[in-house]
């Protein structure tokens, strides 16, 4: 969105910049544009269609994250301290792992 606002103001700059005669400005400007005009082309594919990348990485993760809060939420009931230590071991990063800050000596 932004890249297409200063896209839009760009072309203006370009419309004063010719008119007025100033070749530099003008060039400059021109440079700014077709950086701009790859950047938004970067997320079509060669027929123009939007490429949507990590649609379905992103719904994944988002269900997997939606799964633990309802599974914590639960052990909270139970088990508050077993709540808490997965709660700070498995974080709500990009990728999600079991990583313990402590080791447990899981006795079963």
């Amino acid at each position: 969105a932004e890249i297409k606002k200063r896209g839009i103001d760009l072309l203006e700059e370009l419309r004063e910049a010719r008119n007025a005669g100033h070749e530099m400005q003008f060039e400059k400007l021109g440079e700014e544009a077709r950086f701009l005009a790859t950047e938004l082309n970067a997320d079509e594919d060669p027929r123009g269609y939007k490429q949507t990348t990590g649609g379905n990485a992103k719904k994944s993760r988002d269900r997997v994250s939606k799964a633990i809060r309802a599974a914590l939420a639960r052990i909270d009931a139970e088990m508050p301290k077993l709540r808490e230590h997965l709660r700070v071991s498995i974080p709500n990063t990009h990728s999600r792992s079991y990583s313990p800050t402590e080791l447990i000596d899981w006795a079963f």
